[in-house]
């Protein structure tokens, strides 16, 4: 598949244990434009990554497209001029986001799996931790939606339970 443009919609919710309503509870919504990619193959690197496990172990895979998708975007952080690039590989029951730039990390989120991340930021380091639920995709005529559910940590410390939620539009050039 050629690389196509994208209106983007990144939304993640968080739930603690005291926040009862959406707007205490951390929602928020992100909208920009990207490049979308089709590619055939899981990629094969020698680091460990959730890339490079069993297929198999998506629950939800059934054959029908033993690929992943790629989206590039740029990212604005309110206060700052430096942006972030982001790169978000995804294919049923993983999920994985990388940032360079002014915030440096490397997400990874895996169908039933433990991972940490050092988030880097300009203020200092902060460990957090993903305990996935469930990571879908689904393909849709207009482009594909990704929905993450996870159990967020930082430090080690319980944070929230969290979605994200990655809908990804064809544009018309």
């Amino acid at each position: 598949m050629e690389s196509k443009k994208v209106i983007l919609h990144i939304r993640g919710i968080q739930f603690g244990a005291s926040w009862d309503n959406e707007e205490e509870n951390g929602a928020i919504e992100t909208v920009t434009t990207g490049i979308l990619r089709k590619i055939g193959a899981h990629p094969v690197g020698n680091r460990e990554s959730v890339w490079n496990r069993e297929r198999e172990k998506a629950p939800d895979h059934d054959g029908s497209f033993d690929g992943y998708y790629v989206i590039r975007y740029e990212e604005i952080q309110e206060g700052f001029e430096q942006t972030s690039s982001v790169l978000l590989k995804a294919a049923p029951g993983r999920l994985e986001l990388t940032r360079k730039g002014l915030l440096n990390v490397r997400m990874e989120f895996a169908d039933g799996e433990f991972t940490q991340s050092d988030y880097r930021t300009p203020f200092g380091d902060i460990l957090f931790g993903f305990l996935t639920r469930r990571v879908t995709v689904d393909e849709q005529a207009d482009g594909i939606r990704i929905c993450a559910s996870y159990r967020l940590e930082m430090n080690g410390e319980y944070l929230a339970d969290s979605t994200i939620d990655i809908s990804a539009e064809y544009t018309d050039n």
